[in-house]
């Protein structure tokens, strides 16, 4: 964060009062030299991007391939399993001081394309106690899964989606959501098979899905 705070309160606007300090009439101004340090100061807070955003691509190469490998464990009958890269409002992007990421799990099943979605939150999420179709189970650990079924359009007690949350001991929430229709939209419409609760519910207590 100081690298941050030094590029753009010293460096750049150093950079810039130097350039216009020279007197206009002079020939060449330095211009030269000011494309020369802004280039620097690109390539310098480049790398401080890099290094700020390290472990969160670290942790996303990392879900990325733990699933890859996992979901066909819990999921036997999927093939073709693509699992996106893990990220916030997109694929692979990341914002200072993120508290969740999200990804999905593309597979075919029955010859259907579908996905699940994967969220894993590092906050406690609001409970949905208006739910009268909500299945809350104990777990050993003292955490809970909660099976939260909807309707297409967000309504409760609907079986179009379903999704696991677990709440964790350290406060931390992991969900597993699976759909009666592909999610992405790439598959098409039309009806898909869907995980089962014990499937959604295996995955969002995987304990190695974490931040």
């Amino acid at each position: 964060m100081y690298g941050v705070i030094r590029l753009g309160r010293q460096d750049l606007p150093k950079s810039i009062e130097a350039y216009l300090n020279i007197p206009r009439w002079l020939p060449g101004r330095g211009a030269e030299q000011l494309l020369t340090q802004l280039e620097l100061l690109e390539r310098e807070s480049h790398r401080i991007a890099e290094s700020f955003y390290a472990k969160d691509i670290r942790d996303q190469d990392d879900h990325t391939a733990y699933l890859r490998e996992q979901f066909p464990k819990v999921v036997p009958n999927a093939t073709d399993v693509d699992v996106r890269p893990f990220g916030g409002e997109a694929e692979g992007d990341f914002f200072p001081d993120q508290r969740y990421v999200t990804g999905t799990v593309e597979y075919t099943v029955n010859g259907q394309r579908t996905a699940i979605i994967l969220q894993i939150n590092m906050d406690p999420v609001q409970p949905n106690d208006d739910c009268t179709a909500c299945q809350v189970v104990p777990q050993k650990d003292g955490s809970r899964i909660t099976i939260v079924p909807m309707g297409k359009s967000g309504e409760p007690n609907g079986m179009d989606i379903i999704t696991a949350q677990h709440d964790r001991t350290d406060r931390s929430v992991v969900t597993v959501t699976t759909y009666g229709y592909d999610p992405t939209g790439k598959g098409g419409t039309g009806a898909r098979p869907q995980l089962t609760v014990d499937q959604v519910a295996k995955l969002a207590a995987d304990p190695n899905l974490r931040i």
